[in-house]
């Protein structure tokens, strides 16, 4: 009973799962099997470490096979009741018949490959099996086990534990046959390699990285968050998107910066709102176009200014194939002046009206050009000054009159107004007192409201375009039927108002006159007497220079006849 033997498990499928196994006993059975069949050997215990509790399920289950060869002894005197106490490895030279007993029945064991070979594990006597080829960011394999420090423990499908305790070469590696394992190196690090892996928390997750991270998906990435998500970054963040990139946010969205912004695209750049777009800048705003720059609202449009504002252009035309305007807020609009292709455009104020009184005391400022005694005719010849002229000399009083016959208006007694809406603009100054009085003559005989948008300017400081503006010999005016100045009159194709206020500019004194569709928008008109108070002053394009203008229209030069 208390010797010791040797034999072979051929059945390990016990009916209790006790994890019994059937032992043919070397020297006591008999290797032919049709005189003791397999199924006639007595069921073994099987003896566990005490590191294994066998108790409730708890410890290590028995983990013998068929083919394994064991060490048992009997705890009684007939032989019958045996316990397996241990395993032996050996040395298979060849492959013993499965018809025979002391062998495997099912012939599995041992395998193809490990014959002529001990039975320790391969990995543990050095040998590697796994083979792999680690991408860019995986570390390369660390497994340098020299035998006997590598301690392998290896199931029957090939799941494969290693607690490899080489001299400076340690590692601990947990291997499913598939392939997928968790593998601790030498330094500390962990690699992880799986087919697909799913990982969840039913908790909180803490994610600590004191170096540098980087994740790498061949495919796509999907990140949900169900609650709120925060990405502090201190140093500086970069996003390169290699196709397009879309941002949907169903709350408000705020973008906060403390830098400078720049915005770049090699395409088109598109900004839509569905309700208002507000800009504000405490700085500049510059746009620039190298093409063409549309701005379309469907609805009424304001463009306000505290100082002065300027377009620039060849040519402006305003509502070119547009019906024509039938009612303009002409102090809300921006005052248009055109002048030998430079474009004035401020934005008035309203003042009081003036007085004829008031109108009257408006002196013509000294200039050297006023005092001239000749003027320059159409044909470029100097001429002595006619009759018509008026010099510093004869308007410089208050009380006295002029060579020309002006009626002064003052509106609370008669038909028509004239007021200043030029307060901002660049030609701001005051007409001379001739040409106030022509266009309140004209203002008169017709019974129209006048608002001069662009007046004198100086001759030395602060001028634009070509002279004519100059101490006040020209002025760029807007006419009304109503006293409010609600109601401007489209002035472009010559209707019988504007006719009849031309008329009587003309008939006042008025020298040059422009006016005609495209020109300031259809709605200014220009008049001055700079011809002869300006000899210098070269007249062309919708000057109408006596009417001899090739580009004024018919029914303006028609009145210079």
């Amino acid at each position: 009973m208390n010797n010791f033997y040797f034999g072979v498990v051929e059945d390990r499928l016990d009916p209790e799962k006790m994890g019994r196994v059937r032992v043919r006993v070397l020297g006591y059975h008999s290797p032919n099997i049709s005189e003791v069949p397999t199924a006639s050997l007595p069921w073994a215990a099987v003896m566990t470490p005490t590191t294994s509790p066998s108790v409730n399920g708890i410890g290590q289950t028995p983990f013998l096979i068929e083919g394994s060869w064991v060490v048992l002894i009997f705890r009684d005197q007939h032989l019958q009741d045996p316990i397996v106490i241990g395993t032996v490895p050996g040395h298979p030279e060849q492959k013993r018949s499965s018809s025979v007993g002391f062998s495997d029945p099912r012939g599995y064991y041992p395998r193809d490959g490990y014959l002529d070979e001990p039975d320790v594990n391969q990995r543990a006597r050095g040998l590697r099996r796994r083979e792999k080829n680690p991408s860019n960011l995986e570390p390369l394999d660390p497994y340098k086990a020299v035998y006997p420090y590598n301690h392998v423990v290896e199931t029957e499908s090939g799941h494969l534990i290693e607690y490899d305790d080489t001299p400076n070469h340690e590692r601990i590696m947990i291997q499913h046959r598939s392939g997928s394992f968790i593998e601790m190196h030498p330094n500390g690090d962990v690699r992880i390699r799986s087919n697909n892996q799913y990982n969840t928390s039913l908790g909180e997750m803490v994610i600590n990285v004191d170096g540098n991270a980087h994740v790498t998906v061949s495919n796509d990435l999907d990140v949900q968050v169900q609650g709120n998500s925060v990405i502090d970054t201190v140093g500086n963040s970069t996003v390169s998107v290699g196709g397009n990139l879309q941002a949907h946010v169903k709350g408000t969205s705020t973008l906060n910066l403390h830098g400078n912004v720049a915005l770049n695209s090699e395409g088109n750049l598109t900004v839509r709102a569905e309700g208002d777009f507000d800009l504000a800048v405490k700085g500049k705003i510059k746009l620039r176009a190298e093409k063409e720059l549309d701005l379309a609202v469907k609805t009424t449009s304001k463009i306000s200014s505290i100082g002065n504002m300027h377009l620039e252009a060849p040519r402006i035309d305003l509502n070119p194939a547009g019906q024509d305007p039938t009612t303009v807020d002409a102090i809300d609009v921006a005052a248009w002046a055109y002048d030998q292709g430079h474009v004035d455009v401020t934005v008035p104020k309203d003042e009081p009206l003036f007085t004829a009184a008031e109108l009257y005391k408006i002196e013509m400022p000294t200039s050297q050009r006023a005092q001239a005694q000749d003027e320059t005719a159409d044909d470029g010849t100097r001429t002595a000054a006619t009759g018509n002229t008026v010099s510093s000399d004869t308007i410089t009083s208050t009380t006295e009159t002029t060579t020309r016959d002006i009626t002064l208006l003052d509106p609370a007694v008669g038909s028509g107004s004239v007021t200043y809406v030029n307060q901002q603009a660049t030609r701001s100054l005051k007409l001379n007192s001739v040409l106030e009085n022509i266009i309140t003559s004209a203002a008169s005989a017709t019974g129209l409201h006048v608002a001069i948008f662009s007046g004198g300017q100086n001759e030395t400081t602060g001028s634009v375009g070509s002279h004519r503006h100059d101490d006040g010999y020209a002025a760029d005016i807007w006419i009304y039927t109503d006293e409010a100045r609600t109601n401007r009159i489209y002035v472009a194709n010559g209707d019988a108002q504007t006719v009849a206020f031309i008329q009587a500019l003309r008939s006042a004194g008025a020298e040059s006159i422009g006016a005609g569709p495209g020109y300031m928008g259809g709605v200014g008109i220009h008049v001055d007497i700079a011809k002869t108070y300006v000899p210098e002053v070269t007249y062309a394009g919708y000057w109408g220079a006596g009417g001899k203008s090739a580009n004024a229209p018919s029914w303006l030069s028609g009145i210079f006849v």
